[in-house]
């Protein structure tokens, strides 16, 4: 019995020599998941699943620290709060892309925003953005400085 054991174990340990961090180039990932996502766009989070993808696919201005509640900073570098509460001044990485190339900036920040909260935006028929107005709905204006 204890021979058994030690070779479950030994077996176990061999199939476990691939460092973290170390992969081949290609090949193909198979993900196992509860339901498929809603949708891939931020925008438009409906459901637990979808989040839990989109958190690994996308950066957020700022996060929550591991394990707790404290803001940390992700694509916002530093931000202030105007003493009303009332103002947030965002401070963005510098030299950061989207995947097609494309410059990200306070254009695009604003862009998004915007595009979630103007019913009259262009791009608003993308939406229906359900929890736009439950998380921003008090956001009056989006400004680039």
């Amino acid at each position: 019995m204890v021979w058994a054991l030690a070779a479950a174990a030994l077996l176990v340990l061999a199939s476990c020599n691939q460092l973290p961090g170390q992969g081949k180039k290609g090949g193909t990932f198979v993900l196992g998941l509860v339901a498929e996502p809603t949708s891939l766009d931020p925008a438009q989070l409906t459901d637990i699943n979808s989040m839990r993808i989109l958190s690994s696919v996308y950066d957020t201005l700022v996060r929550f620290d591991e394990g707790g509640f404290e803001l940390k900073p992700a694509l916002a570098t530093k931000w202030t709060v105007s003493s009303d509460g009332l103002t947030y001044t965002f401070e963005l990485r510098k030299n950061v892309k989207f995947h097609d190339g494309t410059p990200f900036n306070a254009a695009a920040v604003k862009f998004n925003f915007d595009r979630m909260l103007d019913p009259k935006h262009e791009f608003a028929s993308t939406g229906p953005f359900p929890f736009a107005g439950f998380y921003y709905g008090s956001v009056k204006e989006t400004k680039v400085t």
